[in-house]
């Protein structure tokens, strides 16, 4: 009974104030917003947004400075936690898938290709939900294989920040510190095996901040 309550409370309260105290937060904080060009040339076309689970605090509004009229959907977990998060994305105007595409789910797959395929974009963490660290699953791989869409990383990079004890060492900058929320380009892996497209896509995921702004300087649109 007292479980019953307390998740009841917890599923009233966090989400509204989750989302609060993040645009909180990234309003005290001086940010650095990099979106690769050619993502804006997926003006009419979908793609797959993928960020390690412990950078995924702001992905949610860098997603906002890409689609005006947001029309995608976020992938989550069924267990307690993924409600919390179904609840929270919805103030974000994204929806949800619930299951995971790393534990075989033919359902979520299915869900996902089908979205994909009627132009809305998927959100993924390719470690998620339950880890381990920074481990790709195939099924990002496959979905993107299967649709011909391409993959847009996220990345989130701050100078001083706070790293959680949690499996996915979530990342929270402190209040007026600086950070970054960077793209890759639009990633195709059509054309390479599932071995090689997962070791690439980890490759990519895994960049510091520098790599990501050399490679790509002259490419990038600031907001």
């Amino acid at each position: 009974m007292k479980k019953k309550i307390s998740r009841f409370f917890t599923l009233l309260f966090v989400p509204p104030l989750g989302y609060l105290l993040v645009r909180l937060l990234f309003l005290l904080c001086k940010k650095e917003i990099l979106i690769h060009k050619e993502v804006f040339e997926l003006v009419d076309k979908p793609f797959i947004a993928a960020f390690w689970h412990g950078e995924m605090l702001f992905q949610p509004i860098l997603y906002q400075h890409i689609r005006q009229k947001p029309k995608g959907y976020v992938i989550s977990s069924l267990h307690f936690d993924g409600e919390v998060v179904v609840r929270l994305i919805k103030f974000f105007n994204l929806e949800t898938i619930r299951g995971s595409t790393s534990r075989g789910s033919v359902r979520v797959f299915l869900k996902a290709l089908r979205a994909l395929r009627e132009g809305k974009d998927i959100a993924i963490t390719p470690d998620g939900p339950t880890g381990p660290y920074h481990k790709i699953s195939n099924g990002i791989v496959a979905l993107s294989q299967k649709s011909n869409v391409p993959i847009v990383i996220f990345r989130f990079f701050a100078q001083h920040s706070w790293q959680m004890k949690s499996w996915d060492r979530f990342l929270i900058p402190k209040p007026f510190s600086s950070f970054s929320l960077i793209t890759s380009k639009p990633i195709y892996i059509q054309e390479l095996s599932e071995e090689e497209a997962t070791i690439f896509i980890k490759q990519e995921m895994e960049y510091p901040f520098e790599t990501y702004y050399k490679s790509y300087q002259e490419s990038y649109h600031q907001t």
